[in-house]
């Protein structure tokens, strides 16, 4: 099932990039139900397909939709914030998570959203300082160099 579901994920950004929307929001609403059913690691990518998804409804002028579709990706990673407390192994952070998922909006060129996450990713990193701030995993200087970078060219 995920050979499957990462070759639709890359037929359905295929489509995105020659303007097939609506056949590139089937197949990741395809990617997002099959991958939703096989495990909790999958929440990752599923919260990316979110962001995807998100992002095809604002360029479509559904801003309602895209709201509440970013919000069920910022629910996807606050479960894996979680689930890696009671599993450290995984070695994620709430922060690095979103930092991620800002990167991926800002590929997207959903420079709201990346600013709207980034806002939240650097309270998580305020909560995160003191004695183990050398651990994070995403240096200071470049979320702040990707959150300037997003403020001029994104309104």
């Amino acid at each position: 099932p995920q050979v499957l579901n990462r070759l639709a994920y890359q037929i359905g950004n295929y489509y995105r990039t020659i303007g097939r929307v609506e056949h590139a929001r089937l197949l990741f609403l395809y990617c997002l139900t099959s991958t939703a059913r096989h495990s909790f690691v999958n929440m990752r990518t599923t919260s990316e397909i979110l962001t995807v998804l998100s992002g095809i409804a604002a360029s479509q002028g559904q801003e309602d939709t895209s709201r509440h579709l970013l919000l069920h990706a910022e629910r996807m990673l606050t479960t894996l914030f979680t689930i890696n407390t009671l599993i450290p192994q995984l070695r994620l952070t709430r922060a690095s998570l979103r930092f991620d998922l800002a990167c991926k909006m800002r590929k997207a060129n959903d420079f709201a959203a990346t600013r709207a996450v980034l806002e939240g990713c650097v309270q998580d990193y305020e909560a995160e300082l003191g004695p183990s701030a050398n651990e994070l995993q995403v240096p200071m200087s470049q979320l702040a160099e990707l959150y300037a970078s997003s403020e001029q060219r994104g309104k």
